[in-house]
Formats: C-alpha cells, sequence, structure tokens
C-alpha cells in the first residue's frame, strides 16, 4: 500500500509542476505580449502578476505540504554545491542584461521616474 501512495503523491507534485509552469508562462506572456515595457498598462499587468505570485506563495506555505522544501526556501544543510549554483544563475542572469543594455537600443526612452 506504501508504494501506491508514494505514486500518487509523485503524480500531485508532477502536477503541481505542470501547474505552475502553466502559470508562469502565462504571466510571462501576459507581461510581454499583452502589455509590454513601455505601454500604458504595463504596470497594472505587471502588478496583478506580483499579486498573483505573492498570493500562491501564501496559500501554497500554509496549505501545501512540503511546499517551502519543493520550492527551495529552506536552505539544505551544507550545500555549497547549491549556493555556488544560485550564485552562478545571478551573475549569468546580470550579465545576460548587461550585454542587452548595451546592445539592444529602443525605438523609445523608458525612465523609471517618468
Amino acid at each position: 500500500m506504501g508504494g501506491r501512495w508514494e505514486q500518487l503523491e509523485r503524480a500531485v507534485d508532477r502536477r503541481r509542476a505542470c501547474f505552475e509552469l502553466a502559470v508562469a508562462l502565462l504571466g510571462l506572456t501576459a507581461v510581454v505580449a499583452v502589455a509590454p515595457l513601455g505601454s500604458p498598462y504595463f504596470e497594472w499587468v505587471s502588478l496583478g502578476c506580483c499579486v498573483a505570485v505573492v498570493g500562491y506563495i501564501t496559500y501554497g506555505l500554509a496549505l501545501i505540504s512540503g511546499a517551502a522544501e519543493h520550492w527551495h526556501l529552506i536552505p539544505p544543510r551544507a550545500d555549497n554545491e547549491g549556493c555556488r549554483f544560485i550564485a552562478a544563475l545571478l551573475f549569468a542572469g546580470l550579465i545576460l542584461i548587461i550585454v542587452m543594455k548595451l546592445l539592444v537600443t529602443l525605438p523609445f526612452e523608458i525612465s523609471a521616474w517618468s
């Protein structure tokens, strides 16, 4: 009987992971395709996505067992390899942003304060 419950839990975890991926892609599509940077609705769509993410995180931490471990919100014990991986991802993202900033010119000026 234990094996059957483990299979059911894995299936639920897979479905939840697919749901989370689909929602992330949907939110990204909404921000990029529906309200791209510089459009008048960008701030509202981005705010809506942020509120939805915070809401799902709150729901997940309160009601989904093991969500904190699954989302890696609890640091693993003595996992220097994981910390280096996260640092590498951070720097790779920063390098990508810097390269895009230098190479891509927009047809309009974007100001964070306007």
